[in-house]
């Protein structure tokens, strides 16, 4: 720290990871996916902050090794920060960044949800994914207890592992690169009036994914979300507070039909006096479609005390109060609709000595 408030920072991280994941193909034919690594930054930054109108911090990491052993990775992380105060009220933000990214999701986009989703570290044949991130926003602080908060960005992701659809040899890869693209803009605000505080959040939003020159909306684009969040400070210890979710349908890959596959599990076997056809389902295009929209209203009442220097919390909850059906996925095989959880009161009783 010098005179002047400004700041200088360095430092390291190392961290030692290993991931495996067993799987099974239609075929019987199983999978062992393996890795193991060691991700060694050097990271440092410098903070401008000798003049109360201007915030500025300017950073950078270093991979000095990497999880993944691809040798045509990148290893430099550059990252700024800006924000500029133009009046008492009026502020105004940016920031740029790259992020390496060596770990990915597991995630089948032809489901329409997928329970298990198992992280693991990017095969030593595909490039780390490499993100761009551009950020601009403006604040208004009103007051201390009213402010609200604009900001935009727009996210470009390229080398972004997925489960290989078309693989039918056991040589091929289980994964292969594709490109994200994101870009919206999201509202904050709080109010605090006396025992009272009410926030507000809301996005809007758009994502696309790309692969071999097909563009499409991942699963998990949502186009609009909002939460709006009431909290009330009663006293001697109780609280409650209520929040509505909203979030507008996810996309998913829409069944056009059905037809007689036949299975042959021994072809030497008797298959003939036994039908082996079963019913399988058609896909349209890729997450063309859309399911319905969620929301809910959840309520949650607690009190806190002391009894003989022991601490006792209860909580009480209604999870989803009007009973809204929202749906949890379609089953493939016959279309058929299931819904999460309906209304879900729990009291909750927390003893600490």
């Amino acid at each position: 720290m010098f005179d002047n408030r400004d700041e200088v920072g360095v430092g390291f991280h190392i961290k030692e990871l290993r991931t495996e994941l067993f799987l099974e193909n239609s075929l019987g034919v199983p999978v062992n996916l393996d890795k193991s690594g060691t991700n060694i930054t050097f990271y440092s930054k410098y903070k401008f902050l000798q003049w109360d109108i201007l915030g500025l911090d300017a950073g950078i990491r270093y991979n000095l090794s990497n999880l993944s052993r691809n040798p045509n990775g990148f290893n430099m992380e550059p990252r700024v920060n800006l924000t500029f105060r133009i009046n008492p009220v009026v502020s105004i933000k940016g920031a740029w960044g790259i992020y390496k990214q060596e770990l990915t999701t597991v995630t089948n986009e032809n489901e329409v949800i997928n329970i298990f989703e198992p992280w693991l570290i990017i095969p030593d044949y595909l490039l780390p994914s490499r993100s761009v991130h551009y950020i601009g926003g403006i604040k208004f602080d009103f007051s201390e207890n009213f402010f609200i908060d604009l900001e935009t960005y727009y996210k470009k992701t390229d080398d972004v592992p997925i489960i290989n659809q078309e693989k039918t040899f056991s040589t091929q890869p289980d994964f292969i690169s594709s490109s994200n693209e994101s870009y919206g803009a999201e509202f904050f605000s709080r109010i605090s009036l006396g025992v009272f505080r009410f926030t507000t959040s809301y996005s809007f939003a758009y994502s696309y994914r790309e692969l071999d020159g097909r563009r499409y909306y991942p699963k998990y684009d949502i186009r609009h979300s909002l939460n709006l969040v009431l909290e009330i400070d009663f006293g001697s210890e109780w609280s409650f507070n209520s929040a509505w979710i909203y979030n507008s349908g996810l996309p998913f890959t829409q069944i056009v039909g059905y037809y007689d596959k036949f299975y042959f599990d021994n072809f030497f076997s008797n298959w003939f006096e036994n039908d082996p056809r079963k019913p399988y389902s058609v896909l349209g295009v890729q997450n063309l479609g859309r399911l319905p929209q969620y929301h809910r209203l959840d309520f949650n009442l607690s009190k806190k005390m002391t009894i003989s220097g022991y601490n006792l919390a209860f909580d009480f909850s209604i999870i989803n109060v009007y009973n809204r059906k929202n749906i949890f996925y379609f089953k493939r095989d016959t279309g058929e609709r299931v819904n999460m959880l309906p209304i879900l009161p729990t009291l909750t009783v927390k003893f600490e000595i």
